[in-house]
């Protein structure tokens, strides 16, 4: 039986290394967090450290990678909905409901405004994540 740690998964998140770990725990494979605290503590040093380390024992390496790239691809699929609702409407040209306002303060307008001077109505631009149509809206 070998006894030497070795790294399944890195990330920079404290959170999400604590439920990697909770989840590989779950099917009773002893994890261990290298570099948990100095990244908690000092956020900025993330980079510099490599990220939290998710370090299991070398003969659970392929259980508990399975499990790392099965939360992962999950994560991965529900981020990547077409149709999630922003609350904007609908695209005119996909259809699509992943919609995002974008307003350009720049220019005239956004100096006027900024001395405190009226502009007019700015107008807000609608962007669509899916296709990147930009239309006004009306």
């Amino acid at each position: 039986m070998n006894n030497e740690l070795v790294i399944v998964a890195t990330t920079f998140d404290p959170l999400e290394a604590e439920y990697l770990r909770n989840c590989i725990e779950e099917k009773c494979i002893e994890v261990f967090l290298a570099d948990e605290n100095i990244i908690a503590t000092y956020g900025l040093l993330a980079n510099a450290v490599g990220g939290i380390k998710l370090k299991v024992v070398s003969d659970d390496v392929a259980a508990a990678s399975a499990i790392v790239e099965e939360i992962r691809a999950a994560d991965k699929g529900a981020s990547e909905d077409k149709n999630e609702d922003t609350g904007w409407g609908e695209c005119p040209k996909c259809h699509g409901r992943k919609i995002k306002p974008y307003r350009a303060a720049f220019g005239w307008e956004g100096v006027l405004m900024f001395l405190g001077l009226p502009a007019g109505k700015p107008q807000r631009t609608l962007v669509c994540s899916n296709c990147a149509n930009e239309w006004t809206d009306s």
